[in-house]
């Protein structure tokens, strides 16, 4: 079913652009993770993108993917690949996470934002809860965030200073739970916290058209090219 699913909607496998002049490989504890690697195609650089293009949602992988290939004509150096959970420890994803930040493309004085779906999502805002990454992270793109399980730990997410956009699917998400989180934010002072809220059975794109656009273009507002 979840084949089948995947194939009917279209992001059985994420559609990156082929070549070599791309690809990179990253060794973590043994392990090669392939990614691609995007320098920015514009005059006007903005700073560095990761892309986790893995998901466990309705999240489109090939949009995530389609959006990895877009970032650079608009300033953004982007790092797009698959963490591969294997076997879904919490310290195995952390070690990856690390490793992937650790790597990620850095330019001096430029933001690095973070795009990443579903269950990962989760993992990678706790990690920057937790100051687990390497480097500081100015900005997060989730989409389908799950809640955290704990009180306390949604409330230090929503103390945390750096630009968050929220996507929520109303398939997934309530609207009680999307008003409880922007209550959170205004409580925990977190000033550029931003939800997107997509309708219950959104027609997600296979390029970065309508989402991808719509965070190409929270990012490039937030973020200045120079």
């Amino acid at each position: 079913m979840r084949v089948l699913l995947a194939i009917l909607l279209g992001f059985a496998a994420p559609m990156l652009p082929a070549g070599d002049a791309w690809q990179k490989t990253l060794s973590v504890s043994g392990e090669n993770l392939i990614y691609q690697d995007y320098p920015a195609r514009s005059d006007s650089p903005r700073g560095s993108a990761i892309v986790l293009l893995e998901s466990a949602t309705q999240a489109p992988v090939g949009a995530l993917a389609e959006l990895a290939w877009t970032l650079p004509e608009h300033g953004w150096h982007t790092m797009a690949i698959q963490i591969h959970q294997g076997s879904g420890r919490v310290a195995e994803f952390n070690d990856r996470l690390k490793a992937i930040v650790s790597n990620a493309p850095a330019q001096a004085g430029k933001p690095l934002a973070i795009i990443v779906a579903g269950e990962n999502a989760r993992r990678v805002a706790r990690a920057v809860i937790d100051k687990l990454l390497p480097r500081q992270v100015s900005a997060l793109v989730l989409l389908d965030r799950p809640p955290f399980s704990n009180a306390e730990v949604q409330r230090n997410f929503h103390k945390l200073q750096l630009v968050v956009l929220d996507i929520n699917n109303l398939a997934n998400h309530s609207l009680q739970l999307n008003r409880q989180r922007k209550a959170l934010a205004a409580q925990g002072g977190q000033e550029f916290y931003q939800q997107l809220t997509l309708p219950a059975r959104p027609n997600w794109s296979a390029g970065p058209d309508p989402m991808g656009r719509r965070i190409i273009g929270w990012l490039n507002r937030n973020y200045q090219g120079v």
